[in-house]
């Protein structure tokens, strides 16, 4: 991209996103890879979801997974949960306050932006809860869409640090989930989790940039679209009623081996799902919740988001993830510019939560992000490090606040991760991501039944003492 194409680019954002990426520009350089434009905030979240692919023939290619997840499941009991990447290395201690080993603060806190800890530290999620800096955006945008609902919420942090500026870090959740059980009636994990995965690979997920994404994943595309409903069924009917040899010869033709596929699981149930009245996968068709999603000027916001949320929520589709956009935003060395773009990352989090509010379930939702930042003058985060990292797990139940024993897991010393092998997660950001799913599982009561998702995972397995903070309860 060229130097004007950028500066053309750039007019269309906030004044917040143009001094997020004149810092990016000033510390960084031109943004060339597609992680660098997200890290800078060029490309916006809604972007961060990519549109999927087509293939040549009969049906977006995202049909068969559709198809697959309910063949495979035909759902779950599991909380759902939901990811959200805050790309570029966000100020994750300048949010949540970690602690000492001992639970304790720390002498200092300058470098990770406080000079006056004392009487900057807040606990908005409970006394157990982690603790908040009291310019936190994630903790205050939280809290500004939940209202009351926030009562219900428990936050957890996880002492690990990560590599700046990289998608190598193992902060993916999604293969523990997987194993889990979490899958969806209708359709797979929504949205792409940018990050590599801890241990186990899951399924692909479907690519998500509208709700017409998912829409689409149970129908047919391409010209055949031009059909209508009854068509489109009898056309499915057809293919499911073909012969073994019809379909051999089928398979011979090009793209053959997915339409193969699909004659032998997809069809029969898209058939079904294609002349279904509601799948229930519609978010405008709840009021509530298209609420949630409704900024102050009555405009829809963060719609695809909304889209994943919901069907996460409703259990028809798997895990959800959500990439966000412009959290290297060390560069613009201004604490209000970076608070707002917090803000915003709170508010995603907040409405996660605040829909299930609405829809009356639990949900999980981590935060995680590529490295983190640290502070020169105990305000300002104007430098990449990423041993100042850390994931945050948030609870929440609509009948009562989940409960929470403490709020961090690991530890810091000197104003960093505390590495201490004692402490299992700090310098493995894998292994932290295994504490969370541990935690997860004890929210749904199903501590016992952890080891069998991690496997031989005994730095878990025989850890959860020292790992495990939420009380494993069943919580209906």
């Amino acid at each position: 991209m060229k130097k004007k194409e950028l500066k053309n680019s750039v007019e269309q954002y906030t004044d917040v996103d143009k001094k997020i990426f004149e810092g990016y520009l000033k510390s960084h350089g031109k943004p060339v890879t597609r992680r660098q434009f997200l890290a800078s905030g060029l490309i916006p979240g809604a972007a961060a979801l990519t549109m999927p692919t087509l293939y040549d023939i009969l049906t977006r290619h995202n049909i068969l997974h559709a198809a697959n997840a309910a063949c495979a499941t035909g759902g779950n009991d599991m909380i759902p949960i939901l990811n959200v990447n805050l790309d570029g290395g966000a100020a994750m201690s300048g949010n949540l306050i970690p602690m000492d080993k001992g639970g304790q603060l720390m002498a200092s806190y300058s470098q990770i932006g406080s000079n006056d800890i004392v009487n900057e530290i807040t606990r908005p999620f409970g006394e157990t809860s982690a603790a908040f800096s009291v310019q936190s955006g994630i903790a205050q945008g939280i809290q500004n869409t939940m209202g009351l609902n926030a009562q219900n919420v428990a936050a957890i942090g996880f002492m690990a640090g990560s590599t700046d500026d990289s998608n190598s870090n193992y902060w993916g959740i999604n293969g523990f989930i997987n194993r889990a059980g979490v899958a969806g009636t209708i359709l797979p994990d929504l949205g792409q989790n940018v990050n590599q995965q801890a241990y186990f690979t899951p399924p692909s997920a479907l690519n998500v940039g509208s709700f017409a994404d998912i829409e689409a994943a149970i129908g047919v595309g391409g010209a055949l679209d031009l059909l209508n409903k009854t068509q489109k069924g009898k056309l499915l009917k057809v293919i499911e009623n073909l012969s073994a040899s019809q379909a051999r010869k089928l398979a011979q033709q090009s793209g053959g081996k997915t339409l193969n596929q699909l004659i032998e699981d997809a069809t029969g149930l898209n058939t079904e799902l294609l002349t279904a009245n509601d799948l229930g996968i519609d978010p405008s068709t709840n009021a509530g919740f298209q609420n949630v999603w409704t900024d102050a000027n009555g405009n829809l916001v963060n719609q695809a988001q909304a889209a994943v949320t919901f069907n996460v929520l409703n259990k028809t589709s798997g895990m959800g993830s959500i990439n966000m956009g412009g959290y290297d935003y060390h560069g613009a060395n201004n604490r209000v510019t970076q608070n707002t773009r917090d803000l915003q990352a709170g508010e995603m989090v907040g409405r996660i939560m605040q829909s299930a509010a609405i829809l009356g379930k639990p949900v999980v939702v981590t935060v995680t992000s590529d490295g983190a930042v640290s502070s020169s003058d105990g305000v300002n985060f104007s430098s990449d490090s990423g041993n100042r990292g850390l994931a945050m797990m948030f609870l929440y139940h609509p009948s009562r606040k989940p409960t929470v024993l403490k709020g961090q897991v690991g530890a810091y010393k000197n104003q960093v991760v505390d590495t201490d092998s004692s402490l299992i997660i700090g310098g493995n950001e894998a292994l932290a991501t295994a504490a969370m799913f541990a935690n997860y599982m004890a929210f749904n009561g199903k501590l016992n039944e952890t080891e069998a998702a991690t496997g031989r995972l005994d730095e878990i397995n025989k850890n959860y003492d020292k790992l495990v903070v939420v009380a494993d309860e069943k919580i209906s």
